[in-house]
């Protein structure tokens, strides 16, 4: 049983696919040069490990700006191959919107980091850091609660796959707001399924620009 359905072959352009397939890795290489390959870091680790990246911070930072574009570009695709019915559509724009204010607040975020990165700032700056990465973490996992269901209305993707993009989303959503990004054990779970949405976004976007022929 085939994961993309008829829809989903046909009516998304290549701008869009792409964008799917692009923004997941671009997101992860961003990453790992904010931190330096190191996985699940929060409070002062985290500010400590911007400062010492310097300039490759700065790169990280500014390539996860761009994934960020590009997710909202891919995004914007699906939605206007959606349908209306059962208010599928409805479902995407929602996702849209609320990844695009996410994309919004994480520029801010990423100029905060570049300032870390650059030396000039303090413990206030750091303290903001963390308290953004917070916020944006459950607007994160949020924003995939109506997108899993505008795949599963849709009927863009397989309705297992949505259910996929569904758990993570609740399972993100709630390590989120109770153990928050500022506790290590809740920014591990959070880091480690923000990581498999990314795996999961770069596989939607592989199997859509397969379905091509």
């Amino acid at each position: 049983m085939s994961l993309i359905t008829s829809q989903g072959k046909h009516g998304l352009s290549p701008i869009a696919k792409w964008s799917l397939i692009i923004s997941p890795i671009l997101y992860m290489v961003g990453g790992m040069l904010l931190t330096g390959g190191e996985f699940g870091l929060w409070g002062n680790k985290l500010v400590g490990a911007i400062t010492a990246q310097g300039e490759t911070a700065k790169i990280g930072a500014v390539l996860s700006v761009i994934a960020g574009a590009l997710y909202v570009t891919a995004l914007m695709g699906l939605a206007r191959i959606t349908p209306q019915e059962n208010m599928a559509l409805a479902r995407m724009q929602v996702a849209t919107m609320g990844t695009a204010i996410l994309t919004a607040i994480f520029i801010v975020w990423s100029g905060i980091a570049m300032a870390i990165a650059a030396g000039g700032t303090g413990a206030d700056a750091g303290s903001l850091l963390v308290g953004i990465d917070a916020a944006a973490a459950i607007l994160f996992f949020l924003v995939l609660i109506p997108l899993s269901g505008g795949f599963q209305r849709g009927g863009i993707v397989n309705k297992n796959l949505a259910w996929v993009v569904l758990g993570i989303g609740v399972l993100g959503f709630i390590a989120s707001v109770v153990m928050g990004a500022n506790d290590e054990t809740g920014k591990m779970i959070i880091s480690v399924l923000q990581g498999i949405y990314a795996l999961v976004g770069f596989i939607i976007g592989i199997m859509l620009v397969k379905a091509e022929g």
